[in-house]
């Protein structure tokens, strides 16, 4: 019974690890878009 808990935590926390580090990419890939929208304006 504590392998399918141990498993299933680690399988939510990669999960989750890839959201978060998608939704930072994405983040870091906006702000860089705008920066150079601004300096091009």
């Amino acid at each position: 019974m504590q392998n399918v808990v141990v498993l299933t935590y680690n399988f939510f926390r990669e999960d989750f690890n890839l959201k978060l580090q998608s939704r930072v990419h994405v983040g870091i890939s906006l702000f860089l878009k705008s920066g150079f929208l601004l300096i091009t304006i």
